[in-house]
């Protein structure tokens, strides 16, 4: 079942998932570049990243996975948790102008600590560009 929002702890499911997308472009890219400081050439020259089998800029992999962060914030506990930990495997590339799919499915409701332990995954058409796992608890 997809949710939308903020949901109380006794609420959330096993299997419940929240879900968003964004396109990652040129603006989100340059500040990723500016608050990171990462000028690889493989993300911010085009003229070079063109010349490897990318063909093209890729969109930085650790800027794709902070996304989550909104679906931590923002949907299953919201506001009232405390993310405790975060595993990514960086499985495939995107380039800029694409639509990145944004997916974290409740994988385990640990009632006696009131924790949540979510897959992640990020999707690029049927490429999947990051699957992961992420801990969250109740504060």
């Amino acid at each position: 079942m997809r949710i939308e929002g903020e949901l109380e702890f006794d609420q959330i499911r096993e299997g419940m998932y929240a879900e968003f997308d964004v396109v990652i472009g040129d603006e989100e890219m340059r500040t990723f570049e500016r608050l990171i400081g990462d000028k690889s050439k493989l993300h911010t020259d085009q003229a070079y990243a063109k010349q490897t089998k990318f063909k093209g800029r890729i969109v930085y992999g650790l800027l794709i996975a902070s996304y989550f962060s909104r679906i931590f914030g923002m949907y299953f506990l919201g506001s009232r948790n405390l993310c405790l930990s975060q595993c990514f495997n960086y499985r495939n590339f995107a380039h800029l102008g694409e639509r990145v799919v944004f997916r974290a499915t409740v994988d385990k409701k640990l009632e006696s600590v009131r924790m949540l332990v979510l897959k992640l995954e990020a999707r690029c058409q049927e490429r999947i560009l990051v699957t992961g796992e992420a801990k969250v608890k109740e504060i």
